[in-house]
């Protein structure tokens, strides 16, 4: 698919992951002192998506949309996204625990979403995006916000919850901007992070 407009639904795990803190970064070090340390952090969350067969779709500034395509298997997807999340928290974790200074350190929040997505080629004739659009990828997009709002460095939805074989458990319904309804959001269980 090398076409704008070539694309096709799928039903995937998306992962979406969100430093927190780097804008006060750049404020603090400016926008190239920072660019090594985004590098670092962004690997740390990429690195774990190859490894268990996602697919980093697009980076968003200080953070990353990532998809693990179902192929048939909505539960193994979950678990690798799962395995992929656990890592990235691990990773993110070992590097702050590194940092010199208190400043040098980042939260870090992940959304584990399930649903069908559009995926394929978007954008103007002189410049394609391959992605991922749709209803999923815009509930992810404000369960990262509500995670913030938690402050829970991981999130996921009740279609991800039902899927994973981790032990979860219900933080309640919440509205997310711009989505009808309330949607129920999950965290892991004690002792699975």
């Amino acid at each position: 698919m090398i076409h704008r407009g070539d694309s096709r639904v799928i039903p995937a795990a998306l992962l979406l992951a969100d430093l927190r803190g780097f804008t006060a970064l750049v404020d603090r070090v400016g926008a190239e002192a920072a660019i090594s340390w985004l590098n670092e952090r962004l690997e740390a969350i990429a690195d774990p998506v190859a490894a268990q067969g996602g697919e980093v779709l697009k980076f968003l500034g200080d953070g990353l949309l990532a998809a693990f395509a179902a192929e048939g298997d909505a539960a193994a997807s979950c678990r690798a996204a799962t395995l992929a999340a656990k890592e990235i928290a691990a990773r993110n974790l070992a590097l702050n625990r590194r940092a010199d200074t208190p400043g040098l350190r980042a939260e870090l929040v992940l959304v584990l979403h399930f649903g069908e997505v559009v995926y394929g080629n978007i954008g103007a004739a002189q410049r394609l995006d391959f992605t991922v659009i749709g209803e999923a990828v815009n509930e992810a997009s404000r369960m990262e916000i509500l995670g913030k709002s938690l402050n829970r460095n991981l999130v996921m939805s009740r279609s991800f919850a039902d899927l994973t074989e981790a032990q979860t458990r219900s933080m309640g319904a919440y509205a997310l901007r711009g989505i009808s309804g309330e949607r129920e959001i999950f965290v892991l269980a004690e002792g699975e992070a």
